[in-house]
């Protein structure tokens, strides 16, 4: 399924482009919408990688007990074989299995690491631990944003 990006991935571009294309960045989607981050990744030419396949998934009910560095490690492994930079969709499966604190935590440590190209974390659920960056944060109006779909729907679930 294919999303039009006219007019919602600008902001994405500009917030970027602003912070010298390198450096973690938080994007605040309204609504759980995967084929809408895949549309972003392509747009802005970043690779798309899954954390819940990649690395939860293989580790059923024992998954949540991975550590947030687990997410940390990822984001370097996928660095390396991007040379564009990531977006990192479903970070938020493991932040469900984590404290308050400790995702505030992790927020804020991504925001400040030295990632040397753009790493993107789409949220959706947890918006309000975000921390207030402005210049590393963008919430999607969701106005602009395409209208949802029956079959996109289906297959989010």
């Amino acid at each position: 399924m294919t999303y039009s990006t006219d007019g919602w991935t600008a902001p994405v571009a500009t917030l970027i482009a602003n912070a010298g294309r390198r450096g973690g960045f938080l994007v605040a989607f309204p609504e759980y919408r995967p084929q809408l981050v895949e549309a972003l990744a392509d747009e802005l030419g970043l690779a798309f990688w899954d954390y819940r396949i990649e690395r939860m998934a293989p580790l059923g009910w024992q998954a949540g007990q991975l550590p947030m560095t687990d997410v940390d490690q990822f984001i370097w492994e996928t660095l390396t074989q991007s040379a564009g930079g990531v977006v990192v969709h479903n970070v938020e499966a493991l932040l469900a299995a984590k404290s308050l604190q400790d995702r505030r935590d992790w927020f804020a440590a991504l925001l400040a690491a030295p990632w040397q190209r753009p790493v993107i974390v789409p949220v959706a659920v947890f918006q309000p631990e975000m921390p207030v960056h402005p210049q590393r944060i963008h919430r999607l109006d969701p106005d602009l944003l395409p209208p949802e779909t029956i079959l996109g729907r289906l297959a989010s679930q």
